[in-house]
């Protein structure tokens, strides 16, 4: 089963997507601690790569303009696509990211 779960700080959000009329989509990227430390025992962050569909109005307030930092939890899945790239003569660059569930991502105080 593709299943992901992670809390961290909202690091970037891009502008909303829309889709057609009936979906939007907010792209965001989550900074999360992974437990490892570097050489001089700070701790160590991954960006995750997020996408959420139809996002209520709730979120949407969040997440509008270019406020980070807010902590969040979410549940979602991997999703990996490819994509042609105009810049390296047609060949494939791929994305991955996580397609985060609606009803679970949590704001956190």
């Amino acid at each position: 089963m593709n299943s992901f779960s992670c809390s961290g700080k909202v690091s970037k959000i891009s502008e909303p997507i829309f889709l057609n009329e009936n979906t939007m989509a907010l792209r965001f990227t989550v900074m999360a601690v992974n437990g490892q430390v570097d050489s001089q025992g700070k701790p160590r962050a991954d960006y995750v790569p997020c996408i959420l569909f139809n996002p209520s109005e709730e979120l949407q307030g969040v997440f509008a303009g270019d406020k980070t930092g807010f902590v969040v939890e979410f549940s979602g899945k991997v999703s990996s696509t490819n994509l042609p790239n105009p810049n390296q003569g047609g060949k494939k660059s791929f994305r991955t990211e996580v397609i985060v569930y609606k009803n679970t991502l949590l704001l956190k105080s």
